[in-house]
């Protein structure tokens, strides 16, 4: 609605302003009115209209020094001067001090309506303007922050805020009293469905309102600027709404610097998150920073056996007992929840490389969910153990479908099961092993070959070749000892394919 005040020392004709026409029908709100013009200033300051409607003769000050004054303010105003005199010093003025209108008393309301119409016209087109500049100035403002945390959170630890991109971004968002808010969905959601950041930004937009820059900075996580005071108002409410909606969010809150460091207050909230993640809660405020245990104390390859069993039979049991039995401590630690999510995806890649050897060509879509921003969307331990059992079950299952629908794979696996009990036997034979599979010896090769991409000698030499490792690292058995024991009758054979497979002698790789 636009706002209209009225100046005149007439009462008459001011009650006549008012009902001369039908103010409602052009979205116009008359607001006050005044009888002399330094009354008209002060009910100016206090209103700020948009359009005023005021007699030239008036005490103190007449129509024309008040226009004078209204134009030294610079604020967008629309004015209708009266008069009972159609003189051309007033016209003049009229042109001078932007005047929209000259109307002579005793008012025409025909005319005072015509008028207004235009005036309104002229408003309603301003405004689209006006609004058109200032969206686009936003837009483009929220494109530079969105390009700015972006590259930020692909690389936390290089990108720095440079100095004109800060200048440039408290100029466009000038208000005082930012706070910065990271909003991060605290739910992975099942393995294969999107999170829905967009519709939350558009929710959070609804509440805070069309103005407030909301940029997604990853599928998991939005920052928002807004006024402190708004934040107190609404957060709350904000967070229950989502919630009731399915889409549980957790919220870190900083206070933006006078430097205007979006990344520093970005580091802020993300500590606060990290605080909250051991504490629970759901609205968190950066207070001061608050350190975090760096000890992982933990190896990928202690992982290695419970791997192959997932890989080789479809048995996750083990590995999410293991998993589960390490993470444990480190949740007691309060090890910075950052390095556990970059263990986790190294974990998951380790998984993938064992997975792609067994079965080339096979993607295992439940390990692609395993993604760091998918882990940062657990917002407690729980949740994170049980999102990452359900991964690992999801690849048990793809791999026994494949056992069961593929003869190659059912082959394979009881082959390699056969070779770790028998490879310590110096009297291992194809011949043995392709019995045991129930295959002729040829075909059994071809079989091994085409399901593993490597040929079933070389899958036992490794297997040899391996223990050898860790029995010349862990005991002081002679090579004679160990060429025996890991099925091989002569040293000076295991000596030459230990080196052609290691790259160095058998006595050299010891004294590594």
């Amino acid at each position: 609605m636009y706002k209209v005040i009225f100046l005149d020392d007439e009462l008459i004709t001011l009650q006549m302003l008012e009902s001369a026409i039908d103010w409602q029908q052009y979205n116009i709100v008359p607001s006050g009115v005044a009888t002399d013009g330094e009354e008209g200033l002060a009910l100016f300051e206090q209103i700020q209209p948009d359009i005023i409607i005021a007699d030239i003769r008036m005490p103190k000050m007449n129509g024309i020094e008040f226009a004078r004054a209204i134009r030294q303010t610079r604020r967008p105003v629309k004015i209708i001067l009266l008069s009972a005199y159609a003189e051309f010093e007033y016209a003049q003025s009229a042109l001078t001090y932007q005047i929209s209108d000259y109307l002579l008393k005793p008012l025409d309301e025909n005319k005072l309506e015509a008028a207004v119409a235009r005036i309104v016209q002229e408003l309603d087109r301003d405004t689209t303007v006006s609004s058109t500049i200032e969206n686009y100035r936003l837009e483009r403002a929220e494109k530079l922050l969105q390009r700015t945390l972006s590259e930020y959170r692909d690389n936390p630890r290089t990108v720095e805020l440079p100095v004109e991109v800060a200048a440039q971004l408290r100029a466009a968002f000038s208000q005082a009293d930012w706070l910065l808010l990271l909003v991060r969905v605290a739910d992975p959601a099942e393995l294969h469905v999107a999170v829905d950041a967009e519709g939350i930004g558009l929710f959070l937009k609804d509440r805070f309102g069309p103005h407030t820059p909301v940029v997604s900075i990853s599928p998991v996580e939005l920052v928002v600027l807004c006024a402190e005071q708004a934040v107190q108002r609404q957060l709350e409410e904000i967070v229950t709404g989502l919630r009731l909606r399915s889409q549980p969010i957790k919220v870190g809150m900083s206070r933006i610097p006078e430097s205007f460091d979006l990344l520093q207050a970005v580091r802020q909230t993300e500590n606060a998150l990290a605080v909250g993640y051991y504490t629970g809660g759901t609205l968190h405020v950066y207070r001061e920073w608050q350190p975090f245990s760096d000890d992982l104390s933990i190896k990928l390859s202690d992982f290695e056996p419970a791997i192959t069993e997932l890989v080789e039979q479809g048995n996750s049991g083990g590995l999410i007992e293991q998993l589960q039995r390490h993470l444990m401590p480190m949740f007691s630690r309060q090890v910075k929840p950052e390095l556990i999510e970059t263990l986790l995806v190294d974990f998951s890649n380790w998984v993938k490389i064992a997975l792609t050897k067994q079965y080339p060509g096979v993607v295992f879509s439940e390990l692609a969910a395993v993604e760091r921003y998918r882990l940062r969307a657990c917002a407690t331990q729980a949740a994170l153990l049980d999102f990452l059992a359900r991964c690992l079950e999801g690849v048990a299952e793809a791999v026994r479908g494949l056992l069961a629908d593929d003869p190659g794979y059912y082959i394979v696996k009881r082959a390699k099961d056969y070779a770790r009990a028998h490879y310590t036997e110096t009297d291992l034979s194809l011949q043995a092993v392709a019995d045991h599979v129930g295959l002729s010896k040829n075909h059994f090769s071809r079989v091994f070959h085409k399901t593993t991409g490597v040929k079933f000698w070389d899958y036992v030499t490794q297997l040899r070749i391996d223990k050898a490792k860790e029995l010349l690292k862990g005991s002081n058995r002679s090579n004679s000892e160990i060429c025996h024991e890991i099925g091989y009758e002569s040293e000076f054979y295991f000596s030459k394919i230990f080196k052609k497979v290691v790259g160095v002698a058998a006595q050299e790789f010891r004294r590594r």
